[in-house]
């Protein structure tokens, strides 16, 4: 299936939308039989669900079945694809943000 680069760059904000990750975030960039996304992985502000390795998946597997363009490059601020593994360059943020958690529920009761 061919797409135009328009419609390749809508079909890829829909998957960031079905995946509650917020499109605005990201640049889509669209070349010859290449995907290129950059930006930063954010929900939408609705959503405030943790972003997972299964979400990331899930997202990659969206954009490569609705846009049929398998050579996908990411170039995000706070995700890093290694060897088929997704994984966050901010996790020490996520565990302070538990840790803040805890200490909340601990001082609550």
């Amino acid at each position: 299936m061919s797409y135009t680069p328009t419609r390749t760059t809508n079909a890829v904000r829909r998957a960031f939308i079905f995946n509650c990750l917020n499109p605005a975030m990201v640049r889509v960039f669209v070349g010859p039989r290449r995907l290129t996304i950059a930006g930063a992985i954010e929900r939408l502000p609705e959503h405030e669900a943790t972003i997972t390795h299964s979400t990331m998946c899930a997202l990659e597997a969206d954009i490569v079945n609705s846009t049929g363009i398998r050579n996908v490059q990411w170039r995000l601020d706070n995700w890093i694809h290694e060897l088929g593994v997704w994984r966050s360059t901010q996790p020490e943020r996520i565990r302070k943000r538990r840790r803040d958690d805890d200490v909340r529920e601990v001082d609550a009761s």
